[in-house]
């Protein structure tokens, strides 16, 4: 069903898929959590409408041309991409912007995320055991999770002061999907302890960004499709 797309809410298109056979559908797309979890940080009115991304609807595919999540619908203008959408935020809604878009220590770039995603993929669909493919991705989640690491060091947050960024957003919509798809993958990968090397990280997920993660990256939301 479309949403009545009500005026002065941002909807939120948030990308999801079936993990495995006869499970719901769960939203995965990081990309998408990090927009719904900075949305909420800001405190504006909004609605989270998951879409089956192996399953569009037919509207989805009509109202939002770039086919992929995360997409906001706002007083009828449509934004779409999450680099996009983050610059769009800023600019409509300056003052509660202010809560989020901070001084930030580091910053996880979109291309190393785009490069942890890749890597899922290919796991999951793998019917063999490769073993050599699981080391190969063990590996680079260790790229990835090591430069964050190191920037968590001297406040704890990726923000200035230990204030909740956009930037701390990005980065723990990427660790979290991590820790949630390792148990449903093969081999070495499998209920892999994501963040047993990583101290800093284990922390800051723990007492900052896990509970914010499960708000916008859990199984239930207000509307499913």
């Amino acid at each position: 069903v479309e949403p009545d797309w009500q005026r002065e809410l941002v909807y939120v298109l948030h990308g999801g898929c079936r993990v495995a056979d006869g499970l719901p559908v769960t939203e995965t797309c990081p990309f998408s959590m990090q927009v719904l979890g900075i949305v909420r940080e800001m405190g504006l009115p909004h609605r989270c409408v998951t879409i089956d991304l192996g399953n569009k609807p037919e509207w989805f595919k009509s109202k939002f041309k770039s086919g992929t999540t995360p997409c906001v619908w706002y007083n009828g203008e449509v934004v779409e991409d999450s680099s996009v959408i983050l610059g769009w935020l800023q600019r409509m809604f300056p003052q509660e912007g202010k809560r989020v878009f901070v001084e930030e220590v580091a910053a996880m770039d979109k291309p190393v995320m785009v490069m942890v995603m890749g890597t899922m993929g290919p796991v999951l669909q793998d019917k063999t055991g490769d073993k050599q493919l699981q080391d190969k991705t063990r590996g680079e989640w260790a790229t990835a999770l090591l430069p964050l690491e190191t920037a968590l060091e001297e406040h704890g947050t990726l923000g200035v002061g230990g204030a909740i960024s956009a930037g701390d957003y990005k980065a723990a919509a990427m660790v979290f999907l991590m820790e949630v798809l390792s148990a449903f993958l093969p081999g070495v990968l499998k209920d892999m302890e994501v963040l047993a090397t990583y101290p800093r990280i284990a922390k800051w997920m723990e007492s900052s960004m896990r509970g914010r993660m499960v708000a916008v990256g859990a199984p239930m939301r207000e509307m499913r499709l």
